[in-house]
């Protein structure tokens, strides 16, 4: 499958594990929202994310890997609390989040947003990742953002690193499943800068089916 990819920074396509080439035309992030079409990648921050979403709001949904919810000030500039105030709950899902206030908790609680905490992923990785399918299948779109710091800080470096998080196998396991999703369009990563290997990683599995 052959992938816009939306960055400032350069990353090299290489194959996926399937032994399919992982091809990229990279576009600087200046031409994210004018050139958008088919299939495509943003490699950027979540303001880009959020600019995505609000263009598109009206069908599509996002799945979103972080180990933070975001939904207070100061906290990722609060991208969830964001997010929800232009997508419904149901078309929400959190993946691998194990840094929580109560106050988060209970803004998850109050709007019914689907969440998996890590201890969920350790627990059952891949009934998490069904579910997850299952329920990002009815969407008219679906929009994957990786925040590598849904990743444990032993195997990667972020900027707000949290203890108890996925391996980078785990990772990559999520994406070659969520990738034939038959609604998924468009996937971001952020919070890579610090670690390109590993993102170009992710996103070299992103690119192919």
């Amino acid at each position: 499958m052959f992938m816009k990819l939306f960055s400032n920074t350069e990353f090299s396509s290489k194959v996926a594990e399937n032994g399919q080439p992982a091809r990229f035309e990279l576009l600087p992030l200046t031409d994210f929202l004018t050139k958008i079409t088919g299939k495509f990648l943003a490699a950027g921050t979540r303001e880009h994310n959020l600019e995505l979403i609000t263009k598109f709001c009206d069908k599509t949904g996002i799945i979103i890997f972080d180990a933070h919810v975001s939904a207070l000030p100061g906290v990722h500039d609060a991208f969830l609390r964001r997010i929800a105030e232009l997508l419904p709950p149901s078309r929400i899902i959190l993946v691998g989040v194990r840094e929580f206030s109560l106050a988060e908790h209970a803004f998850l609680k109050e709007l019914k947003i689907r969440y998996f905490s890590m201890q969920a992923v350790h627990e059952n990785i891949a009934g998490v990742c069904d579910t997850v399918m299952e329920n990002a299948n009815p969407w008219l779109q679906c929009h994957v953002l990786i925040s590598l710091d849904v990743v444990d800080p032993a195997f990667v470096s972020v900027s707000k690193p949290a203890v108890g998080g996925m391996t980078s196998r785990e990772l990559i396991y999520f994406v070659q499943r969520l990738r034939f999703l038959r609604n998924y369009t468009s996937a971001g990563i952020v919070d890579f800068e610090n670690d390109l290997p590993l993102a170009e990683k992710v996103l070299s599995e992103l690119a192919v089916q």
